[in-house]
């Protein structure tokens, strides 16, 4: 069984932000996340939502 959380929120700058998200991976894992997606807006490309799928 997995558990799920979204989050949807602004950025200021994608690219900045996209690889501070990516330095932290390894933490998230060891927390117990299976899977991170990330989206971003097609209006706007600094908001974004990322679905996380975690043990439970």
């Amino acid at each position: 069984m997995a558990a799920y959380t979204i989050a949807t929120h602004p950025v200021r700058d994608f690219d900045a932000w996209k690889a501070t998200f990516d330095q932290f991976e390894p933490i998230r894992k060891e927390a117990g996340e299976r899977s991170a997606v990330v989206l971003r807006h097609a209006d706007d490309p600094n908001m974004v939502t990322i679905i996380n799928t975690w043990d439970s």
